[in-house]
């Protein structure tokens, strides 16, 4: 069922790898953008979600990296909104914050 969020846009926060390997986010991401998302990858480690952008552009998907913070909600939103028009999904995964995120999100949404 390839191409089910064709043309949608998805922002993954927590998008990078901790350590070597895949974490939770990266795949997130990268399953996102195999099934047609336009993916912004947002991690504290601007390098890890830049390594992320570029296994989805190497299997020619379309992504973008930002370093955030997933306490700046607003940030994030602006910044989906700017880079790709809108938001159609979220993923978030990380440690900290997650009550935070998820009312924020809701709201700005």
């Amino acid at each position: 069922m390839v191409g089910r969020l064709h043309e949608k846009v998805a922002l993954v926060v927590g998008a990078g790898s901790v350590g070597p390997g895949w974490g939770n986010g990266k795949a997130a991401a990268v399953l996102f953008a195999r099934e047609g998302a336009r993916v912004l990858c947002a991690d504290v480690n601007e390098d890890a979600a830049n390594e992320t952008v570029q296994i989805i552009r190497q299997e020619n998907g379309t992504a973008n990296a930002i370093c955030a913070d997933v306490r700046a909600a607003r940030s994030l939103m602006f910044t989906c909104q700017y880079r790709f028009g809108g938001c159609y999904w979220s993923y978030r995964y990380y440690c900290s914050y997650r009550h935070y995120w998820s009312h924020k999100l809701q709201y700005y949404l």
